[in-house]
């Protein structure tokens, strides 16, 4: 007697499907992170650019 299969209905097993799934995730919080330090820069030069004007005041 066979073991049950555990394929989807694509035809992957359920840990294809899951690494898939981790794959996507990691993808996400890559550009997550990416973002973040976009974001981090941007406002650390705005903040150098106030700095500035203080000091010229």
């Amino acid at each position: 007697m066979s073991p049950p299969s555990i394929e989807d209905g694509a035809g992957l097993t359920e840990l294809e499907t899951i690494t898939n799934e981790l794959e996507r995730i990691m993808n996400e919080l890559q550009n997550a992170f990416k973002n973040i330090r976009v974001a981090k820069d941007k406002l650390k030069a705005e903040l150098h650019g106030h700095d500035d004007m203080v000091e010229d005041a």
